[in-house]
């Protein structure tokens, strides 16, 4: 278990206290600490002052006077943070994008923006702010949040925090060595780039062609989310391009399923990809452990050929999914009439198959054609406490107490 420095911008001490034990209850191995006011306005002077200095042309040596957050692996904040100041009024997307562009943070975790427990029927976090994600405050002490396997409630699009964290370093590594590299180039997505959705184009979209934006020149683009009048040394360049471009796979690509696929998604079209014991749920949902490095052993070899080869910045495996759909060596493209049928589905909101009778199906906010997906319903049956045993718990795992939004795609 990997040991991480969590800070909580929170302007209520009581309910930060209670933040901070949630998380230490789940993660033994968390220092978790929350952010008074006196700190906290001592960090927006230290940004203000690097942001003066860089646009006055600084190269960075004021990052020598560092402020907790810079070495922080994971800040949690909430989003209504007006108690914390009389004279400032900062919101955490507003706290995002200052703690991204001028502090060396890692995971940027923003609680509340829409509700204290939800489940969002987008499949993903929303891309418009600098957060990695958003979740309830409800949600901050889920174990499936912090660690795997996991059971009960646990959206899919979630990542597993310290993973995502140690992964995120990686890809700042990644730019800081190809800044003026073509984006979809180093990604190896220019190979799907037909395949590539509409919100995806429109997210890394400036005045050049979509293959021809690099990771600097999307930061410096007004799609890339900078202030106009903001500038950044390219230590920090690197680092909001990385987040921003991780966000793009993971809140934007990936919940599509139409460039890359993951394997529960995968297997749910082609069964004959599992290697063995394809007629057993238990070996579907081993699939389901977006951690699990040995997921290539439970697929057939000729999978591994397809496979993203850039896995640190993705939050679970995931493969090509128009190479994979041309492939008639795969049973179900040589013979899509004999597909096998199963009496399970995937839910989207625990993470794992469970059989038909104790799931519900809903048209999630993607684009087609993967739009209908499934969501857990079987809070009422003995029998589903094979797959959910932590059901009617009162908790964060207990799926009977999120609110799914928008509820008119149920209707739909």
């Amino acid at each position: 278990m990997n040991s991480l420095k969590i800070l909580i911008y929170e302007d209520q001490s009581g309910v930060a206290k209670t933040c901070a034990n949630k998380i230490r209850d789940v993660y033994n191995e968390a220092s978790v600490e929350p952010v008074g006011t006196r700190d906290f306005q001592a960090l927006l002077a230290l940004i203000n002052r690097r942001r003066t200095a860089w646009r006055d042309g600084g190269n960075g040596a004021d990052m020598i006077e560092q402020h907790v957050s810079d070495s922080a692996d994971v800040i949690v904040v909430d989003y209504d943070l007006l108690q914390y100041s009389d004279t400032v009024d900062t919101t955490g997307s507003r706290l995002a994008y200052l703690l991204r562009c001028f502090s060396e943070c890692g995971f940027i975790i923003i609680l509340n923006e829409f509700g204290t427990n939800v489940f969002d029927l987008s499949l993903g976090s929303p891309p418009e702010d600098f957060a990695d994600i958003h979740i309830g405050g409800e949600q901050i002490g889920n174990p499936g949040l912090w660690q795997a396997p996991f059971d009960g409630y646990r959206p899919w699009y979630w990542p597993v925090v310290p993973n995502a964290r140690e992964s995120f370093e990686k890809c700042v590594k990644d730019v800081q060595e190809n800044l003026d590299t073509p984006i979809l180039e180093f990604l190896d997505l220019d190979r799907a780039i037909d395949w590539i959705p509409r919100r995806a184009r429109e997210f890394l979209l400036g005045k050049q062609k979509i293959e021809e934006v690099t990771f600097k020149g999307f930061v410096e683009s007004a799609h890339g989310g900078i202030s106009a009048k903001d500038m950044l040394i390219p230590e920090q360049m690197a680092r909001v391009a990385a987040a921003r471009i991780v966000t793009l796979l993971n809140s934007i690509i990936l919940p599509e399923q139409s460039v890359l696929v993951d394997a529960p998604h995968l297997v749910s079209l082609f069964p004959s990809l599992i290697l063995n014991q394809r007629d057993e749920i238990d070996m579907w949902n081993k699939l389901c452990n977006p951690v699990n490095h040995k997921i290539d052993d439970l697929l057939v070899e000729d999978l591994k050929k397809y496979k993203f080869q850039r896995p640190h910045w993705l939050w679970r495996p995931a493969w090509y999914w128009s190479e994979i759909n041309n492939d008639e060596n795969i049973e179900e493209v040589k013979n899509p009439w004999k597909v096998q049928e199963v009496d399970w589905v995937f839910c989207e909101d625990i993470s794992q198959f469970v059989p038909i009778e104790f799931a519900q199906d809903f048209r999630a906010i993607v684009s087609p054609p993967f739009i209908k997906r499934f969501v857990f319903r079987g809070g009422d049956s003995p029998d589903a406490d094979r797959y959910v045993s932590q059901i009617g718990s009162g908790g964060p795992q207990d799926p009977s107490l999120v609110e799914y939004v928008p509820q008119a795609v149920f209707s739909l």
